[in-house]
C-alpha cells in the first residue's frame, strides 16, 4: 500500500510523464517540414540515402549522432546497425540544417521512434 507521500510522487511522476509525451506528439506534429520517403543506401552509420515520392533521392546525416567513419574502428558495425534499423523501410524525416559537406541534417523516425535516439 502506498503512504501518502509516495502516492503524491507516484501521481506526479505519472501526470509528468503524460505531459512530457503530449509535447512530444505536440512538437513531431507539428513540424511542418515532414517528408516521408524510403531509406534505399546506408552510406555509413549516420547517413543515408532516402528515395523520395517524386523518385528524387536526398543523402541524409543523422541528426544529434557522430558515428565512426567506415574506414574506422567501429565503422562497419555503426553501419550495420544504421542498416538493421532502416534499411528498407519507409520513414518520416524532419530537416534541421545542412553539415559543411551540403548534406541535409534530418531527425529520422520510424514508427514513431526516434531513430537518432537508438543510436545513443
Amino acid at each position: 500500500m502506498y503512504s501518502r507521500l509516495s502516492l503524491v510522487l507516484h501521481l506526479t511522476l505519472h501526470e509528468m510523464r503524460k505531459i512530457i509525451y503530449g509535447i512530444f506528439i505536440f512538437a513531431a506534429a507539428s513540424v511542418s517540414a515532414q517528408v516521408k520517403g524510403k531509406i534505399i543506401k546506408i552510406k555509413d552509420g549516420d547517413t543515408v540515402v532516402v528515395l523520395l515520392a517524386d523518385k528524387s533521392q536526398q543523402t541524409l546525416r543523422l541528426a544529434e549522432v557522430d558515428c565512426p567513419e567506415n574506414g574506422q574502428a567501429f565503422g562497419s558495425n555503426a553501419r550495420q546497425f544504421t542498416a538493421n534499423q532502416v534499411f528498407g523501410k519507409t520513414v518520416v524525416f524532419y530537416k534541421i540544417g545542412k553539415d559543411r559537406y551540403g548534406r541535409g541534417v534530418a531527425g529520422i523516425f520510424m514508427m514513431v521512434i526516434n531513430i537518432c535516439q537508438r543510436k545513443l
